[in-house]
């Protein structure tokens, strides 16, 4: 059955605060949802901050490359 909720996040290059808001909405009181977070072209450290989240309602995805 597929989760009640999807939650997107798009992330550039903010490794500073991207685990907090990661962990923010992991810790919800609601817990059936999908939590989908886009790579818009990171050039830092922010997927490898997203990545140490272990948690199977995490899905990346990549934004497409511009001009493509």
């Amino acid at each position: 059955m597929p989760p009640t909720l999807s939650v997107i996040m798009p992330v550039h290059n903010s490794e500073t605060m991207v685990g907090d808001a990661v962990d923010s909405i992991l810790n919800s009181d609601f817990k059936d949802f999908e939590f989908l977070i886009v790579d818009d072209h990171c050039t830092d450290r922010t997927m490898d901050r997203v990545t140490e989240r272990k948690d199977a309602r995490i899905r990346i995805l990549h934004s497409p490359k511009k001009g493509v």
